[in-house]
């Protein structure tokens, strides 16, 4: 009995020895985490721009493709819904023109005629995340038909789970659309600031 209760306390003393002095756990034992992308300095920062200008949409063309614009659609705090797409045409210049920013919106949201369409649901108006808190709202992107739901739910780097994606796919769609929503915000800023 009294070798069990010292085995005990030192096991015990181990552990808090481990504790205490911080040394890494097992990767298995870790959190896995996906690291945060650049959009959410710029939702704030676009976010920032619209309150002080008192505007809740507003679309500009991208200088960088032809013929691409990017709208957005802003309820302070709690939400960016961001457009883009390729449209031939010239009805985004004339809503452009005529400040009638809702309807650039609606018609890259929704026509037929709207090409490399990029759609963003960007909840808390906070950026891009790709792991949201328990129970929040995940931010959703859209690309063309493809829709990915940032939730989180990525299968363990160290269990293979089929029914989820890996943590690398999960990571590197994360990046790709941070990396896009970041440009589109990048646009909009631009033509604000002018």
């Amino acid at each position: 009995m009294e070798r069990r209760t010292v085995r005990t306390r030192g096991a015990a003393a181990a552990i808090a020895l481990v504790l205490s002095a911080g040394i890494a756990l097992p990767a298995a034992q870790k959190k896995t985490v996906v690291p945060p992308g650049k959009s959410p300095e710029l939702a704030k920062q676009l976010g920032a721009i619209l309150d002080a200008q008192k505007l809740t949409n507003f679309a500009a063309p991208d200088p960088a493709t032809p013929n691409r614009y990017v709208s957005v659609l802003y309820t302070p705090g709690v939400e960016i819904m961001m457009a883009a797409a390729v449209f031939d045409g010239t009805d985004i210049d004339y809503y452009i023109y005529q400040k009638d920013f809702s309807s650039a919106f609606n018609q890259l949201r929704v026509s037929p005629t709207a090409k490399d369409r990029l759609l963003v649901e960007d909840i808390s108006a906070d950026g891009l995340v790709p792991q949201p808190a328990k129970d929040a709202v995940p931010d959703v992107v859209t690309t063309g038909t493809e829709k990915k739901t940032f939730d989180g739910n990525f299968s363990d780097p160290h269990v293979v789970n089929r029914s989820k994606p890996s943590f690398d796919d999960y990571t590197k769609w994360f990046n790709d659309l941070d990396a896009k929503y970041a440009q589109a915000l990048g646009v909009l800023i631009a033509a604000l600031k002018k």
